[in-house]
């Protein structure tokens, strides 16, 4: 079921005093969807634009009615203006969540299923590679000289100062 088209009669916020009327309009849509849904309020969704409408003349003159569509998600009712873009904006979010989870979905099974045994031989070359050039370095006798001929001289002028 795609969404669901009601027409919301609002002509009871007239009813009341004028620096009112936008504000029990929007309570009107309330009432009205919890009587076609058996929803509570804090369930129903009102979308920016359905508000914007009610408001769009003003606190003192709403308007007699609302064309809306509604459409109902995970124990929410979300409230849009009848033919609106953003009904079908959600519409397809929908969609599309699901487009991006098949997606991934083949993806993870296609890297599952490809076995690829020229980069696992790489990897092992390099750490190869890696380690015996570090112990040359750590090994090699000429940093040995220089760090021995650094103490010698550290040494030399403390034994210095001392006398």
């Amino acid at each position: 079921m795609p969404a669901e088209s009601y027409i919301v009669p609002l002509q009871r916020a007239y009813d009341k005093p004028r620096t009112r009327r936008s504000n029990v309009a929007v309570k009107e849509v309330f009432d009205f969807l919890f009587k076609h849904t058996r929803k509570k309020k804090e369930n129903i969704i009102i979308s920016k634009e359905v508000n914007e409408y009610i408001w769009s003349r003003g606190i003192q003159k709403p308007p007699r009615k609302v064309a809306i569509s509604i459409k109902e998600k995970d124990n929410k009712v979300y409230v849009f203006l009848k033919d609106s873009k953003e009904i079908e904006k959600f519409l397809n979010k929908d969609k599309e969540v699901k487009e991006k989870k098949s997606i991934k979905q083949t993806v993870t099974e296609i890297k599952e299923n490809i076995q690829n045994p020229t980069a696992t031989k790489k990897t092992s070359v390099k750490k190869e590679e890696k380690a015996p050039a570090q112990k040359e370095v750590a090994s090699s006798p000429k940093t040995e000289e220089k760090s021995s001929v650094k103490k010698e001289t550290k040494d030399d002028s403390l034994d210095k100062k001392e006398e």
